[in-house]
């Protein structure tokens, strides 16, 4: 039996959201500190109920014995299964109680979703389990709050932020490089939190996922390539058939059996440390940019305009990544959608640019400098 330690305690904010991860093991709390750190708030405390702390609490042990016996539990019990971060769990609801048998993490919580408990084999699964679910009690506060996720790049400069919008593949993440290569900062590559009163951004803290014909075209792969050459690593749920590729020297997408593409993905602080950027912590919100990326046109704005849709949203329930197993969720759809055509509405007032991109990322990017960002 796992002998027992003093617990390692950090505390994690963003705006007004605040949660405390306490861990028997000092590696879930580096982790923590080290994946949310270059975006969010994130220091060492001392442990604190969540009464006290004004915001839920998060138990992370690794206790081998204690994962076999809910597995087992759960296994006798009524229970669905849900994909969370690409993976089946199993759940049982009421006091909730889930199993990863991927990564080998126990679920459990109170019913009033105040306690999470996190029960693990190993520290790796334990880890990555207290990061997602930190970010999803982040995630249901600030949306209690008000705030809402867009789908959409953010690039800041001056505290003014370029918000990119559009489907999957417009070029919202082209868009938000090619404008830190102009002095802009990084705060979003493809989620931000935007509160529509006030047009604050926060950051959505996440392993970078950036294709490596995207990383080629922008000149930051070689630099990736070193890296790993040195004998550094990758986000640890990154396929290694990527790390191979990169380090065989190739260019072009790499997919799975599904036709998914397979991309490197960095830890937030790896894109200061690997790729050169400047990271923005908050900004607000001044510009919108829908663009386009068309190889075989010129780089030039168009004279198209368009309003949000529902597609430009994520939360708890439309999100396929990270649905809310652990129904943690504090609105309802229609307190959800009174927040959705707010932010329709504050946003209808900003100037737009809809433009078209190529891979000429000179050029592409001095279109997006002269865009105005105040």
């Amino acid at each position: 039996m796992p002998t027992a330690t003093a617990p390692h305690v950090v505390r994690v904010s963003a705006g007004p959201a605040i949660v405390e991860v306490i861990a028997d093991d000092e590696a879930v709390t580096n982790w923590i500190t080290q994946y949310f750190g270059s975006w969010w708030a994130v220091q060492p405390t001392a442990r604190r109920s969540a009464a006290e702390l004004g915001g839920p609490v998060l138990h992370c042990r690794i206790h081998p014995d204690s994962y076999t016996a809910t597995q087992d539990s759960l296994g006798s019990r009524m229970h669905r299964v849900v994909e969370f971060a690409r993976k089946p769990l199993q759940v049982a609801d009421g006091a909730i109680c889930a199993v990863d048998p991927a990564e080998q993490v126990a679920y459990h919580t109170d019913v009033g979703r105040t306690r999470i408990a996190l029960i693990a084999t190993g520290s790796l699964g334990l880890c990555l389990a207290a990061a997602r679910i930190t970010r999803e009690l982040i995630r249901v506060q600030l949306e209690a709050e008000g705030w809402v996720i867009l789908h959409a790049s953010a690039a800041v400069r001056d505290g003014n932020a370029v918000l990119a919008l559009g489907s999957k593949g417009a070029g919202k993440t082209t868009s938000a490089l090619l404008l830190t290569a102009h002095g802009h900062q990084l705060l979003a590559n493809d989620r931000v939190f935007l509160h529509p009163t006030t047009r604050a951004l926060l950051p959505w803290p996440a392993a970078a996922a950036l294709g490596l014909g995207l990383l080629h075209t922008h000149g930051l792969l070689e630099g990736v390539r070193t890296r790993l050459a040195a004998g550094q690593h990758l986000h640890p749920t990154v396929d290694p058939a990527v790390t191979t590729a990169i380090l065989d020297g190739r260019t072009s997408p790499l997919r799975d059996p599904d036709g998914r593409e397979l991309k490197p993905q960095l830890f937030p602080h790896q894109l200061v440390d690997w790729l050169g950027l400047r990271l923005a912590r908050s900004a607000v919100a001044t510009t919108l940019l829908f663009p386009h990326v068309d190889p075989d046109s010129e780089p030039g704005i168009t004279p198209e305009t368009r309003s949000l849709t529902s597609a430009d949203f994520f939360d708890a329930d439309n999100d396929d990544r990270y649905p809310d197993f652990l129904c943690l969720a504090r609105i309802t759809p229609e307190h959800r959608n009174q927040i959705w055509t707010q932010t329709r509405e504050t946003l209808a007032t900003l100037p737009q640019h809809s433009v078209v991109l190529n891979h000429d990322t000179a050029r592409s990017g001095q279109l997006l400098a002269t865009i105005p960002v105040t």
